[in-house]
């Protein structure tokens, strides 16, 4: 009987503790929520909701002189204005990022993610040699991250100067040496081997690289990746003269990145479309 009681007890005291309030103010609780839910909304890819939700946890944040909460908040909206190729928002919250930093401000793991986002700032605008100067600081701190390395494989893989595979055959290698397979890593070297069957007009198998890849991709309701893909395709419909088919797949790309909000790349893809004759 006593042993009952006991036990009762002890699961009154584990609910107590789960359960216990967040006895925080009411600014942290509410900034720390809207936070969430700008990661929750970023995750659905509908980014400008995102943004109004990392916008107005940072005023919270800024409201208590939180500057750890404010850089969170920053990272976020850099990082949102990024999917959407809102080239001029992400530079705005890089650069004051980038001043934090000089203060000592950010943590070890922060500052490493800031230099990603740099990258992916140009990355994005298909400035590669920015893109390799600003990802060189994390170079010299082996090991390296599978998204380190499949950075810098890609990035190799784009520059059209580049004439050996060192960082190919590194993410290869990482990749091969896992106990567990990472299927979402092994779509992006997918997407980078196909680069290299166009580069040698080996058409057909960078079509089952990138359809194995979209495959997956749609599985997963990866938008931007779907969208990615699909503009691969189409370029490389082009090359074959298959013109059809690249309208096909640039108007399904279109669709897609009109959906996300993506004007920059939406314009890309009405002037890939304009360059297909129409037939009368």
């Amino acid at each position: 009987m006593i042993k009952t009681i006991l036990v009762f007890l002890s699961l009154i005291t584990l609910i107590a503790c789960t359960n216990s309030p967040d006895l925080r103010p009411d600014v942290y609780i509410n900034a720390d929520s809207l936070l969430q839910s700008g990661i929750n909304a970023y995750k659905e890819d509908r980014y400008p909701v995102a943004i109004q939700h990392f916008n107005r946890a940072m005023t919270f944040y800024e409201s208590v002189d939180d500057e750890h909460g404010v850089i969170k908040a920053r990272l976020n909206l850099a990082n949102t204005a990024l999917a959407y190729s809102d080239f001029k928002a992400a530079k705005t919250q890089i650069e004051n990022l980038k001043q934090q930093s000089t203060k000592g401000l950010l943590a070890a793991s922060l500052t490493q993610r800031l230099i990603f986002l740099q990258t992916k700032f140009y990355f994005a605008q298909q400035d590669y040699a920015n893109a390799l100067d600003t990802i060189k600081p994390l170079l010299e701190q082996p090991p390296f991250s599978l998204k380190l390395l499949a950075t810098m494989a890609r990035l190799e893989a784009l520059n059209s100067r580049a004439t050996e595979t060192l960082w190919l055959n590194k993410f290869q290698q990482a990749l091969a040496k896992l106990e567990l397979k990472n299927i979402k890593q092994q779509m992006v070297l997918n997407r980078i081997l196909a680069h290299y069957a166009v580069k040698e007009e080996d058409y057909n198998q960078a079509e089952i690289l990138l359809n194995t890849a979209l495959n997956y991709y749609k599985k997963q309701a990866s938008r931007r990746a779907i969208a990615d893909c699909l503009e691969q395709l189409a370029e490389i419909a082009q090359l074959k003269n298959n013109l059809s088919k690249a309208r096909e797949q640039w108007n399904k790309a279109l669709k897609i990145r009109l959906w996300l909000k993506d004007e920059y790349k939406a314009e890309h893809i009405r002037k890939q479309l304009l360059k297909i004759p129409v037939k009368i």
